[in-house]
């Protein structure tokens, strides 16, 4: 039978009790009894409809169970992946869990021993850094001091000569430069021979 046929058929199925109601009426007895016809029409309303339907969505109904059917075992499959593979974490975070005490004081030592390495570092560090700047700084002061030296030096040779300037200046006349002047010449004749 091709589909075509097969909705025809469906649609006089369906039309056939409006049809028995047209033909019986609606109506029960005027007697007030049950209506025994009323009901068998009912009843074969009832027999159509669910032949019907039964006929009409036999395959797409079976097809949605199947494709169901699968769909469920496919998800039931991967909600047991997916709980063995939880259980699995949970296994693994349970031992590493038991194992977190352990780790934690070895951490801790680790951490400790590390900062003892690094202050004693620094320390020798620190201790270097200031040998080298006390020998820069007495370096400083060695220089400065003999800068200082120098310069009060060469200030008192010139107040020196300045002074002695002044005082030849003022007490040495024309007689006596003439008389040293001479003395200094003849010193230099005697060297020379």
């Amino acid at each position: 039978m091709n589909r075509a046929t097969g909705i025809l058929t469906a649609i006089a199925l369906l039309a056939l009790p409006a049809v028995a109601v047209a033909a019986g009426g609606a109506a029960g007895h005027a007697d007030g009894g049950t209506d025994w016809a009323g009901v068998f029409r009912h009843a074969l309303n009832l027999a159509a409809l669910l032949f019907i339907m039964r006929w009409a969505l036999k395959t797409p109904l079976g097809d949605f169970l199947k494709f169901r059917r699968s769909e469920i075992k496919e998800q039931l499959e991967a909600s047991e992946i997916a709980k063995a593979e939880a259980e699995a974490k949970f296994a693994q975070l349970q031992d590493r869990l038991a194992g977190f005490e352990a780790e934690l004081v070895e951490l801790v030592a680790q951490v400790k021993a590390e900062a003892a390495a690094e202050r004693t570092r620094l320390l020798e560090q620190a201790q270097r850094s200031a040998a080298q700047i006390e020998e820069a700084g007495r370096r400083t002061a060695e220089e400065e001091l003999r800068r200082a030296r120098a310069t009060l030096r060469a200030d008192a040779i010139d107040v020196a000569v300045s002074m002695a300037t002044d005082v030849l200046t003022r007490e040495v006349g024309a007689a006596d430069q003439k008389r040293l002047n001479d003395q200094y010449m003849d010193k230099l004749q005697e060297v020379a021979s």
